[in-house]
């Protein structure tokens, strides 16, 4: 009886051809430059302030000069209300800006934060 062998040449061939083919889709992915939002802050219709913002920006507060006073937290390409003086905290609760929900406002404050640039899966959400 002869001995059979595992792996013959030209199945050595077809791997390493899989394995360049698979590391030549997957290498764009590696130097796809990062995706850059815009966070606009708006208060009483006029632009406050204009970030620029990647996944890899550092975690930042912004404490808004209006009455009821409004503090902004954020980091990466997410931003969301750390605080409100506001009696219902319905800004505070709405969660984080950026993913799928691109603005968010805080009436009594006047305060409107958009963010562009963003991909979104869901048109609305509702409470």
């Amino acid at each position: 009886m002869s001995a059979r062998r595992l792996w013959g040449r030209w199945d050595i061939f077809v791997v390493l051809a899989v394995l360049v083919l698979a590391g030549a889709l997957f290498l764009p992915r590696l130097f796809h430059p990062s995706e850059v939002r815009t966070v606009t802050v708006s208060i009483d219709g006029q632009v406050w302030q204009t970030l620029r913002v990647t996944p890899q920006t550092a975690p930042y507060t912004l404490a808004l000069p209006t009455s009821p006073a409004v503090t902004l937290a954020g980091a990466g390409t997410e931003i969301w209300f750390a605080h409100a003086d506001c009696p219902n905290q319905l800004c505070v609760q709405s969660g984080k800006i950026g993913g799928w929900m691109p603005a968010a406002a805080c009436l009594p404050a006047r305060v409107l934060v958009t963010v562009s640039g963003a991909e979104r899966g869901l048109d609305a959400l509702t409470y």
